[in-house]
């Protein structure tokens, strides 16, 4: 997971299951048979690095910088509502568990007939105060808080894709639009040799 920020605000970003469309590659070779050891050479040893005897090992890597403009399509949402799980009614109870630890307070505050104890009819004045208190504290925090966490993921949906590019969408357009001729032009040429293969032999 990366963020991402502009003038509009933050987004966090969970790239798994993306078509990622970079703008930079690298590619080396190594004798190390797993990524994590085979560590890219420097600039000044890729060429003998990449042509040099015994490396058997190939390796592609596809970056996107933290300088790239970024395009992304997926599904947003805001996760702020799941941030705050308790109910009110919760720190309603957890207040007025609070409030019986320290009996005399509790006693000064709502202990109306002076009896020395909390009957039921003062104890759900207890419950009314600290049900307000509660909420008045809600509603300062949400008036300071932030607006959530924006998360992009991916859909779940073949027909609404989940893609991130560092090209802008008029060059991603034209991409996908040109691989669309290519393999056109690709299985129009396949069928017309199979006609004309199946027209051979059996024509």
């Amino acid at each position: 997971m990366f963020w991402r920020k502009d003038d509009t605000g933050r987004v966090a970003i969970e790239p798994e299951g993306t078509d990622v469309t970079p703008r930079y590659k690298d590619v080396w070779r190594s004798r190390a048979s797993l990524a994590g050891f085979a560590s890219k050479p420097a600039h000044t040893a890729n060429f003998l690095t990449n042509h040099a005897s015994g490396n058997r090992y190939r390796f592609t890597e596809e970056l996107l910088t933290p300088v790239d403009e970024l395009y992304a399509i997926g599904l947003l949402k805001n996760l702020g509502s799941h941030l705050d799980t308790t109910t009110i009614d919760a720190e309603v109870r957890q207040l007025l568990h609070e409030w019986k630890k320290d009996q005399a307070t509790l006693k000064q505050r709502f202990d109306l007939n002076n009896d020395g104890k909390i009957d039921q009819m003062e104890w759900k004045l207890a419950h009314s105060q600290a049900r307000r208190e509660v909420a008045k504290a809600r509603r300062e925090q949400s008036e300071v808080s932030t607006e959530g966490i924006n998360l992009l993921t991916r859909t779940n949906d073949r027909n609404r894709p989940f893609l991130l590019s560092a090209f802008p969408q008029r060059d991603l357009i034209k991409r996908y639009c040109l691989w669309a001729l290519l393999y056109s032009a690709g299985f129009f040429a396949r069928s017309s040799a199979g006609i004309w293969l199946f027209n051979t032999r059996f024509g």
